[in-house]
């Protein structure tokens, strides 16, 4: 629930509507407090219809409701642990919830807990043996020239070796990947996106545009965790994943997933839980104060979390490791990095450059600037056969109105943060590449980021170890990616053409690899198999007088109430809010 029409931020309430009437009516079970998120923070009811059960500042909660389904009497704190994820047991006794990765079973009244035992594991998914890559070319991400005619030596999911065609070591049973009309290059690293990854198809989506690594500052707790274990078991195919889980804001809050927190218990709750739940990073936003900011990142180090924000100043002189957008939502009452027009002056550039914090500008968020030049990619089969159909439609559309029209200021302001781009490498800054989806469209967008960085002046030698090298410093795994050297983790793209020379080349992929898993272009289209509770386009259907076993039935429509009577916040204009 939104407090005022300046700002989008609010309070997550509980809201009940009467399924007669169309009768809405907000609760605040806690008086002044949100619920933790709009994800996995309740309410939930119990079966006996007594109670409702939800969380608030971390903890579990319980009120117990009037006979129309709303809270009544004050908030009841049950044990006082964390909490996420609550469920009623069928006699309305027992709450079932996660804390800290575990699943716990507490008694409603007296909020005494067990934990359940769940006798899941999962390994990290390798090839076995070797392969041989035979590369016509190899960009390895340390150079600024290609090297010819390359043996590129792959045991388990790293590399073990690389040398000129033919001299390598080679074994009588190494497999061998013909590769020599193609060029090899480090995997390339998307810092800056939000899901969603439990659908198959947007992992392979990534994949095929070459991206094998995905960088999440903020995303829900145990979706983070679902999706790291479903494509590092080899269970969902998609690049690897790097997640902070729900982020860290203030005592207002807009999306699903941030978290309200307004005291320094409740911070240390959501960083213990990151750690506990194996999180990469934390993401603090853009209402969080100072002094909890400087908590945050120095409680988050010593956990041994990296931290971003929106913010620069602030987070640059408390320590923070990296910060998000060209501009990006600020509540401080100016913008912190450019003026309205895209402009960027020495005050942020000489800062950012000596300061040794990653940026990821997230360039063209609002389309028509990028959409201008990306009819290559309409009709690509990468997005006719993984891209939704609704989000394939919506993109052509953007670029058929980028065609239609040039959009002169907003191909202008690409344009001037480009250029900041540009000042920020020059002088030594750490600038990697991200999109902001799902704001955007998945994969494409990431290739019209590169090839706009180029068109206005950032050469595609800088513009690929943006890419690569630069996203692996921000993951903290410079040693592991970023670059194809022996020891290195075995993500590579094998591309038609040079990028280095020109940089539609990274987007034209033919295979790709990924922990040492080798997987063509048209395998990753052809193969939209089942996974990740998709269900396959090939699964059979139900025979003939038989019944699934599952029947939703469908509710009345709920009349509209008057407009006089909703909520403002309700209302058209009210509706739509600009992104980050």
């Amino acid at each position: 629930m939104p407090v005022t029409p300046r700002f989008r931020e609010g309070r997550n309430q509980i809201l009940t509507v009467d399924l007669d009437t169309g009768a809405a009516r907000y609760s605040e079970p806690v008086p002044g407090a949100s619920l933790a998120n709009r994800v996995d923070s309740g309410p939930v009811h119990s079966p006996d219809g007594k109670k409702i059960a939800y969380v608030v500042g971390g903890t579990l909660r319980v009120s117990a409701v009037d006979s129309s389904g709303l809270p009544t009497g004050p908030a009841r704190t049950v044990g006082s642990e964390t909490a996420d994820a609550p469920s009623w047991s069928g006699d309305s006794r027992s709450l079932l919830y996660l804390s800290d990765g575990r699943l716990r079973l507490a008694d409603a009244d007296s909020g005494e807990a067990r934990t359940v035992a769940v006798p899941l594991r999962w390994r990290q998914a390798k090839p076995s043996g070797r392969t041989v890559i035979q590369a016509g070319a190899l960009w390895d991400g340390t150079s600024a020239r290609l090297r010819r005619d390359v043996d590129i030596t792959l045991e388990g999911n790293r590399i073990v070796d690389v040398s000129p065609r033919g001299t390598g070591p080679r074994r009588s049973d190494d497999r061998t990947v013909d590769a020599r009309h193609l060029t090899a290059m480090p995997g390339l690293i998307a810092v800056h996106e939000h899901g969603p990854w439990y659908r198959n198809d947007t992992g392979r989506l990534w994949l095929s545009f070459g991206v094998t690594a995905l960088r999440s500052p903020g995303t829900c707790h145990y979706a983070s965790v679902e999706a790291k274990e479903a494509v590092g078991s080899g269970r969902r195919t998609g690049p690897r994943v790097f997640a902070a889980g729900d982020f860290i804001d203030g005592s207002r809050i807009y999306y699903s997933s941030g978290r309200p927190v307004t005291s320094a218990g409740e911070l240390r709750r959501e960083l213990d839980k990151g750690r506990a739940l194996g999180h990469d990073l934390v993401k603090t936003y853009v209402r969080l104060p100072y002094s909890l900011q400087r908590k945050a990142i120095e409680t988050a180090h010593r956990l041994g979390l990296r931290t971003t924000s929106h913010y620069l100043f602030g987070p640059l002189g408390l320590g923070g490791d990296a910060v998000e957008h060209m501009g990006g939502t600020s509540r401080y009452g100016r913008r912190q990095k450019l003026t309205h027009l895209g402009h960027t002056y020495q005050d942020v550039t000489g800062p950012l450059s000596g300061a040794g914090m990653a940026f990821t500008p997230t360039l063209g968020l609002s389309g028509l600037g990028l959409y201008r030049y990306a009819e290559w990619a309409i009709d690509d089969p990468r997005l006719t056969e993984l891209l939704p159909a609704a989000e394939y439609k919506a993109f052509g559309e953007g670029v058929e109105a980028a065609q239609a029209e040039e959009h002169v200021e907003e191909i202008a302001v690409v344009g001037r943060h480009v250029e900041t781009i540009r000042r920020l490498i020059e002088g030594g800054a750490h600038v990697a590449v991200g999109t902001d989806t799902p704001l955007v469209p998945p994969a494409v967008y990431y290739h019209l980021n590169l090839q706009a960085m180029v068109r206005y002046g950032v050469s595609p030698h800088d513009t690929l170890r943006s890419a690569t090298v630069e996203g692996a410093r921000v993951l903290g795994l410079s040693g592991d990616l970023g670059t194809v050297e022996p020891g290195k983790l075995a993500d590579l793209v094998l591309v038609e053409g040079d990028p280095l020379e020109d940089i539609t080349a990274a987007a034209a992929v033919r295979q790709v690899v990924v922990g040492g898993f080798v997987r063509s272009v048209p395998d990753l289209i052809a193969r939209r198999a089942s996974e990740g509770g998709v269900l396959s386009a090939a699964a059979p259907s139900v025979a003939a007088g038989t019944t699934s076993g599952v029947h939703n039935r469908a509710l009345p429509e709920v009349p509209q109430a008057p407009a006089t009577e909703r909520y403002w916040w309700h209302r058209e204009e009210h509706q739509n809010h600009t992104c980050c």
